[in-house]
């Protein structure tokens, strides 16, 4: 992966070069300002939702989501006891649209989850998938970065939003369901 970017990187360059050599230099700074300033607004909205996130731990209330949620994730998951509370900080992280936010709650579960197999099994799969597709009834880091940019209606992204990742869901789950049970009776 970082042989193409690299190569990208030399061919915009080097086309760049030709076309137009005296904005070289000044597209390479653009660019890195826009990088910097796009990476303070996300640091700032990741800031906001760990410390909500580390709050929720703290106060307890992952307890009462995971006892909200067990339904859900006994349906989804299996029983997977001890990772259950991760598993459902991790899912309540996406549907509020905390983007990347919710990754240590992932990563806990996944560790959790782990048997010390090498092989990914079907429950981490499943959290994979969940967070792959990042079901999202409002997309709060989206509306975040919309109203630092100065968007006048930045909540119209909510149901576009909700479309797709809706049906980018059912499909992985579908999808995962599927084929964990064909490589269960394809297995001798």
């Amino acid at each position: 992966m970082n042989l193409i970017f690299i190569s990208i990187l030399l061919v915009g360059t080097i086309i760049l070069t030709i076309t137009s050599p005296q904005s070289v230099l000044e597209t390479f700074v653009n660019g890195s300002t826009k990088a910097i300033n796009l990476s303070i607004r996300l640091l700032a909205i990741y800031t906001v939702w760990l410390s909500i996130l580390n709050i929720v731990q703290s106060c307890g209330l992952d307890k009462k989501l995971q006892k909200i949620m067990s339904p859900i994730i006994n349906k989804l998951f299996g029983n997977v006891g001890h990772a259950k509370g991760d598993i459902a900080v991790n899912i309540t992280a996406n549907i509020f649209g905390m983007g990347n936010a919710c990754v240590p709650s992932g990563i806990s579960a996944i560790q959790k989850l782990d048997c010390g197999s090498k092989y990914i099994t079907s429950t981490m799969a499943m959290l994979f998938i969940l967070n792959v597709t990042s079901l999202e009834v409002i997309p709060t880091t989206v509306i975040g970065l919309l109203i630092s940019h100065g968007a006048s209606n930045s909540s119209n992204i909510i149901l576009p939003t909700l479309i797709a990742t809706l049906s980018s869901t059912i499909c992985g789950i579908t999808l995962t369901k599927l084929y964990f049970k064909i490589k269960k009776r394809n297995t001798p």
